[in-house]
């Protein structure tokens, strides 16, 4: 079994998606949790803007 085919445990396998999606919400990649939140942001600006 080569290091690749390895199992690791379900837990550390949560923690690392969980670390990587945290990621993806800060470099903006992914939206947060509440996508309406990113939408309201838009629409003030554009209220602001016209």
């Amino acid at each position: 079994m080569t290091s690749s085919e390895a199992k690791r445990p379900a837990e550390q396998s949560f923690e690392i998606l969980t670390a990587m999606w945290k990621e993806g919400i800060v470099l903006g990649v992914l939206l947060p949790s509440d996508p309406w939140e990113v939408i309201g942001v838009d629409v003030r600006i554009a209220r602001i803007l016209n």
